[in-house]
């Protein structure tokens, strides 16, 4: 029983840095689900991530990136205070496709859409990558939207390897639009995430470029709490 006199199970899995989980609990009759994954600090179970409604009504379903090797406990409970009843557990793997890097057309909107299966930001929030090629000096406006998700834009590159962002936006478009403008210093090869806000968030959206297009807004070189 938990300190608000909920009752909960324990069940223990190994699981490997990066492994993309989702964790059903489904319960019977009137129990409210609530489900948790976490790990062990000394004797303490330390819970990263919970979920009380994401599938659906009394069910639970938690999206849960693992952040490194070794053994995580999920706690299974009811929501309630003395609930009781019976439910079922399952864990199951989210495999990303591949990552594939489109080329992003000038000028032309360009139509993606956004699901559990693709690359996962370490928030939880999946997104697609655009290259674009640019020379020095050279100024772009970058705009998403949709109608679907909240739309957040972010300019970057790869650097031995690893994500090195160097602006974004995500509401300067208007309502859950986003535009970026940037002016780049070096000539060279750039990817653009097209991202959410939220985690989990899936829908189509279009991305546009604009050379040397000015229309208001301006980049955020800061990073994303």
């Amino acid at each position: 029983v938990d300190d608000k006199g909920a009752y909960y199970k324990l069940y223990r899995i190994t699981a490997r840095k990066g492994q993309r989980l989702v964790i059903e609990m489904k319960g019977d009759g009137d129990l409210d689900a609530y489900v948790g994954i976490g790990t062990m600090v000394g004797d303490s179970l330390h819970i990263d991530e919970t979920d009380d409604d994401g599938g659906g009504e009394k069910n639970a379903r938690l999206r849960y990136t693992v952040k490194e090797d070794g053994t995580y406990i999920i706690r299974a409970q009811a929501l309630d205070a003395n609930a009781t009843g019976t439910f079922t557990l399952k864990v199951t793997e989210r495999v990303a496709r591949a990552a594939t890097i489109v080329n992003l057309p000038s000028n032309t909107p360009t139509t993606g859409d956004l699901t559990d299966s693709d690359q996962e930001a370490d928030d939880g929030s999946y997104f697609d990558l655009y290259r674009v090629t640019v020379r020095a000096g050279e100024k772009v406006t970058i705009t998403m939207r949709s109608s679907a998700v909240d739309s957040y834009v972010v300019l970057g590159q790869m650097v031995d390897g690893e994500w090195n962002q160097i602006a974004y936006d995500d509401d300067t478009g208007g309502g859950k639009n986003a535009r970026l403008e940037h002016t780049f210093a070096t000539a060279g090869e750039y990817l653009i995430r097209a991202n959410t806000v939220g985690a989990g968030s899936t829908g189509t959206y279009t991305i546009r470029i604009d050379r040397g297009a000015s229309t208001g807004g301006a980049a955020r070189p800061a990073r994303r709490p």
